[in-house]
């Protein structure tokens, strides 16, 4: 799958002042947007929650479009604008921006950041094509735990030191992600629940602010 941009405006877009070109690092503080869930301070609504336990169910069982199973993917639900906190933009081979942020990278191409997808309602128009080509991608597809815009995909997380051992890079990036940025709720699927035909032994790896899991079963629909 190629850049949904068309035509591409990775490069337009790394150019514009609201978004900066290349640059130093600098210190800067950013406020975390807080939800309320049973009254306690979270930076993941529970209704972002919840579309993106039913998102990460349909494209386990249905797949990523044009009949193809998904191939794994990870969903990463916390406060978007410190995970994507803007560092530099890196171009390599003259043909593709990467975009580098406080906690990691993504390919410029999959920023969907004002266009429209957000997890509560991607079934409708161009927003299922822009939502199922992210999670194809090699990489996790970042949301904001707030609003549920969906943010990027194919973000790929800097630091997995304190990641979960014994897994691979999948595991290490999910489990590491979740204790930064202020905590994050994050899903997921392994190649081998994606398929048309789940059972009741399939589950998500579910990371919640935490570096350890919690199985969540891909066929019982979660509870309010």
């Amino acid at each position: 799958l190629t850049c949904m941009n068309t035509p591409c405006r990775c490069k337009l877009e790394a150019e514009s002042p609201d978004r900066g070109t290349a640059s130093s690092e600098t210190s800067t503080t950013v406020d975390v947007p807080v939800a309320l869930e049973n009254g306690i301070p979270s930076v993941v609504a529970a209704d972002v929650k919840h579309a993106a336990l039913r998102a990460a169910r349909y494209v386990a069982e249905r797949g990523v479009g044009e009949k193809t199973a998904a191939d794994g993917f990870t969903f990463i639900l916390g406060a978007s604008n410190i995970i994507l906190a803007f560092r530099e933009h890196l171009e390599f081979d003259d043909k593709e921006l990467t975009t580098r942020t406080r906690t990691g990278r993504f390919s410029s191409c999959l920023d969907y950041r004002g266009k429209g997808v957000n997890i509560k309602t991607w079934m409708k128009g161009a927003a299922r094509r822009e939502f199922l080509n992210a999670c194809s991608r090699d990489g996790a597809v970042v949301i904001d735990g707030v609003t549920g815009e969906v943010c990027c995909g194919g973000f790929f997380v800097a630091n997995v030191a304190d990641g979960e051992a014994g897994g691979g890079a999948r595991t290490a990036a999910a489990s590491a992600i979740a204790t930064q940025a202020g905590g994050c709720f994050v899903i997921m699927a392994s190649h081998d629940i994606c398929h048309s035909n789940p059972t009741a032994s399939d589950n998500f790896r579910v990371y919640d602010r935490v570096n350890t899991p919690h199985d969540v079963p891909v066929l019982v629909e979660e509870q309010e």
